[in-house]
């Protein structure tokens, strides 16, 4: 995959500080579109059917996703240490 670290992606195994943080805000920006297109779903979909269907259950999902994650994870690292 040298066509890769040609245009710019490195070895994600031996990724400084620069290159996770280019990685977060290219996922945030990811996440930010998706939920563009997301509300704008349920905003369709509600006018249309009157109803909540897919569009919520799907946003609903990732956001308890999203919590879940955050929970554990701060628990897996900083674990009783703040007590």
């Amino acid at each position: 995959m040298k066509w890769l670290e040609k245009i710019g992606f490195y070895n994600l195994n031996t990724a400084d500080e620069m290159d996770i943080h280019i990685s977060y805000l290219a996922a945030r920006n990811l996440a930010g579109l998706v939920w563009i297109f997301l509300l704008i779903w349920i905003w369709y979909d509600f006018i249309k059917t009157e109803t909540i269907g897919t569009p919520f259950l799907l946003a609903a999902l990732s956001k308890l996703v999203y919590f879940g994650s955050i929970i554990y994870y701060r628990k897996k690292f900083v674990g009783n240490s703040e007590q």
